[in-house]
């Protein structure tokens, strides 16, 4: 098997209040199973970096949070309504929520999970780099909003519900 490839990371996610030790289990172990599934579970075209990721393993330690206010950073994952709620979920989307792109600009509260991210996996191109396996699972609008709606509040008991 291929040798893990480590990274820290940070996720801001606005709208949150408080995270606590419940928070951290949780977002730790609904993060891994998202990017194991996005990648081992794919059925779409083997062209794009999605297809060419196998057999994930990883492995999510989440080694504190940091606070902060309507601040944009490079880089990072941010999270927050963007408008296009009403179009996702059922009951015309009233419970669906938003994660933003990268870069975007996000006003208001926010508590970023800091994590390290260990992942171990084949790849059938070799040219693809460890760090856009990493942001792929977050690329898109619609993949960050799987990760909000169906991973990260799947069995939770409410503790991502304020996240917007």
């Amino acid at each position: 098997p291929p040798e893990p490839s480590i990274l820290n990371q940070e996720m801001d996610l606005y709208g949150l209040e408080v995270f606590d030790e419940v928070g951290a289990v949780v977002f730790a172990r609904n993060t891994r199973r998202y990017i194991e599934w996005f990648y081992n579970d794919f059925e779409g075209p083997r062209e794009e970096i999605r297809g060419q990721v196998l057999n994930v393993d990883a492995t999510i330690n989440v080694t504190g949070s940091i606070e902060g206010f309507g601040i944009q950073r490079f880089g990072e994952f941010h999270s927050a309504s963007n408008g296009l709620r009403g179009q996702l979920g059922e009951n015309g989307g009233d419970n669906d929520r938003k994660l933003q792109g990268l870069g975007d600009l996000c006003l208001g509260g926010f508590i970023a999970p800091r994590y390290i991210l260990e992942m171990a996996y084949s790849l059938r191109d070799p040219d693809i780099t460890f760090d856009e396996i990493v942001l792929e699972p977050f690329k898109t609008s619609e993949y960050r909003d799987i990760y909000l709606n169906d991973w990260l509040n799947v069995f939770d008991l409410g503790a991502f519900d304020s996240v917007r």
